[in-house]
């Protein structure tokens, strides 16, 4: 399961109670002169009218007003309302060093709270189609990560995949290596070579048929898992694989010793965070329901 966060719920702050009245008016509003004289005034008048009335009357009366008046709403709920109706955005720096079969669990440490509700929804309805977009996916570390975060993910949210389709490009591919003594971090010399390692990954990792669709890509680097009802769209800037270096700089690790062990978990090095500007590796993520007109569109089933 996702960690829990007990943080305050970022609905928290403009939310308060009902009547849009803040638990801090309540407070004041309680200790304040003016109820004080509200219960003189009230007992006067119901004292003139009723004849046998007493103040502890008037404060039961005030009581029961400021039950209705200032009751508290669940915040969880309101929250929850809100993120199933509106969807919900948010961003984070991934700052640590990683095992490269470990990217998605660290991804949910950032507003777990958040992360939450979207496994909440999968875990509901978990057959989805997935897709990932990546102009620049051209070593066999992006590769390895790519199809370990698709297994680590489909084992977190429990889904199931009804359809799995990667683009990629056949552009950029200029370095000449040779792609069989390669090692993790370096180019493909052609997209033939990343195509076979990546469906040799795909086949050993996640297990699962796929389409490897060739694509004129732009600088668009996103995935996106929809249910048909919600989509969950994650956006790592630079692609899967960018700002990731082996921890072990001396390492003799080549692309046949990656599809040797599938369970394979690579120490990588976060180089962003260790840069002049120690920005990190940026992330967004986008949980939103899908637009009416894709609701009834039903891809073919693996």
């Amino acid at each position: 399961m996702v960690k829990k966060e007990t943080k305050e719920s970022p609905f928290q702050q403009d939310v308060g109670t009902d009547q849009g009245i803040s638990p801090r008016d309540n407070e004041s509003w309680m200790k304040s002169r003016h109820r004080d004289k509200f219960i003189k005034m009230l007992t006067g008048c119901f004292g003139k009218v009723l004849g046998d009335w007493h103040p502890n009357d008037s404060c039961r009366v005030i009581s029961a007003i400021e039950r209705l008046l200032f009751r508290s709403i669940d915040t969880e709920l309101l929250m929850k309302d809100r993120i199933y109706t509106e969807g919900i955005t948010f961003n984070f720096n991934v700052m640590e060093n990683v095992g490269s079969d470990d990217l998605f669990e660290l991804l949910l440490d950032y507003h777990p709270n958040k992360w939450d509700y979207i496994q909440d929804e999968f875990s509901r309805k978990g057959t989805v189609d997935f897709v990932y977009e990546d102009r620049y996916l051209n070593s066999p570390l992006g590769c390895l990560m790519l199809a370990q975060f698709i297994r680590r993910m489909q084992f977190q949210f429990h889904l199931n995949f009804r359809s799995i389709r990667i683009y990629v490009s056949k552009k950029d591919f200029h370095v000449k290596y040779d792609d069989n003594t390669l090692k993790p971090i370096s180019k493909f010399s052609y997209p033939e070579s990343r195509d076979k390692f990546l469906c040799q990954c795909m086949d050993k990792i996640v297990g699962q048929p796929f389409e490897l669709i060739d694509k004129n890509i732009s600088h668009t680097r996103s995935m996106r898992v929809s249910n048909g009802e919600y989509e969950l769209n994650i956006h790592p800037e630079g692609g899967i694989s960018h700002g990731w270096e082996l921890m072990d700089r001396s390492s003799t690790l080549t692309a046949e010793d990656i599809l040797r062990d599938p369970d394979i978990n690579i120490q990588c090095f976060n180089r962003l965070a260790h840069s002049s500007n120690r920005k990190g590796i940026p992330y967004v993520v986008e949980f939103k329901p899908t637009p009416k007109e894709e609701n009834h569109q039903e891809s073919p089933a693996l």
